[in-house]
């Protein structure tokens, strides 16, 4: 009898686990709006699988920079990056675009680089506010899924699935993390600086362990 009752409850104690694995993927949902044509998206635009194919036409005529062009299917790693950052950091409800899709004669007129992610329909510029752009660019730089450039002087952010690099509003264009070194002339007589000291002045710094030489320190750092 004590069998059949461990038997019976063989069934329920692995059903969590077969719902679980029998669950339906999360759909993904954006919302977005393209300031220079105003056309908009609403909906699920990944079925939690895949992207969805009708969507991703209709996101192709949204995010082209003019609807007077024949837009290029448009990156599903960007949008997923898109994705992935708004939903980190609670963007929206509505997203922003300031540009997606480009074509050569528009990437011209807006000076953009000659190379840009968005001839590739690659790339997007979303609009964030001013106090938000930190945050909403550390979640874009974790990811390391592409192109990261933070403009907050003008409260966009640039999103593309091209190689992962990152810049900033002064244009200094950095590919990945950088290692170095910088090297102070602290002007004192060797042997006089005092390692817990220079460890907690890296440390405030966000700088990795400093090594003194001499009257010099070198203090190794990552951007």
């Amino acid at each position: 009898m004590r069998r059949r009752v461990l038997l019976a409850a063989v069934p329920a104690l692995f059903a969590p686990a077969i719902l679980r694995a029998n669950e339906a993927p999360q759909a993904k949902r954006l919302s977005l709006r393209h300031v220079n044509t105003g056309a908009r998206f609403n909906g699920i635009w990944h079925n939690g699988t895949a992207p969805d194919p009708v969507a991703m036409v209709e996101l192709s005529g949204i995010l082209a920079d003019s609807a007077r062009v024949l837009p290029l299917p448009f990156a599903p790693a960007t949008l997923e990056i898109l994705w992935r950052v708004a939903s980190q950091t609670r963007l929206g409800p509505e997203l922003t675009i300031h540009s997606g899709y480009r074509t050569p004669e528009i990437n011209r007129a807006v000076n953009g680089a000659g190379d840009s992610q968005h001839l590739r329909a690659a790339a997007l510029d979303v609009e964030v506010p001013t106090g938000r752009v930190p945050a909403v660019a550390e979640a874009a730089l974790r990811l390391a899924a592409g192109g990261v450039g933070v403009y907050a002087r003008r409260q966009f952010i640039h999103l593309d699935s091209g190689p992962v690099r990152h810049w900033r509003d002064d244009g200094v264009e950095r590919a990945g993390p950088f290692r170095g070194t910088l090297r102070l002339d602290l002007g004192v007589q060797p042997g006089r600086l005092r390692a817990e000291d220079l460890t907690e002045a890296g440390r405030r710094l966000g700088l990795d362990r400093p090594v003194p030489l001499g009257n010099r320190v070198v203090l190794p750092f990552r951007l």
